[in-house]
């Protein structure tokens, strides 16, 4: 319980290494993206992509049964082609197979601490592949899912 006078924080705190990466990602452009996981009570790295990561590569970054907070600077060369675009997504990832506790968890923090962290990068809440896809400009495909319901 929060003392009088003190402001009540019930966000994670964010590994500092959080932020250095960020910058490596954003502003120096060498990694293409991070993967961030809560674990053992705080925000940290879990995994980091090199620059050269295709789009394709990217989407095996996203985990079919767990919640992550991806970071991912995306090229588009649609708008200009002259010279790509880069685009900076900030993805709070809960796929429908994740465990419910966990979806909380990750929807509740996902600016309470890590927002400062990543100012700038666009906001996008995601719990399936085609939801990702939309986002960042690509072709969706029908929910194969979706397919298997119609039988009902």
């Amino acid at each position: 319980m929060a003392k009088q006078g003190e402001e009540m924080d019930s966000g994670l705190p964010v590994d500092p290494v959080v932020e250095t990466v960020f910058k490596d990602v954003k502003l120096k452009r060498t990694k293409r993206l991070m993967v961030l996981v809560i674990k053992d009570d705080q925000i940290t790295i879990e995994k980091i992509a090199k620059r050269k990561t295709n789009i394709e590569e990217a989407y095996g970054y996203f985990p079919e049964t767990e919640c992550r907070y991806i970071i991912w600077d995306v090229e588009d060369n649609s708008v200009n082609s002259k010279r790509p675009v880069s685009k900076l997504y900030f993805f709070t990832w809960c796929p429908q197979l994740a465990n419910t506790r966990l979806k909380t968890l990750y929807s509740s923090q996902r600016r309470k601490r890590i927002g400062d962290v990543i100012k700038g990068a666009i906001d996008v809440h995601a719990t399936t592949m085609n939801e990702v896809k939309e986002a960042i400009g690509e072709k969706v495909e029908p929910d194969s899912d979706e397919d298997e319901n119609e039988d009902w």
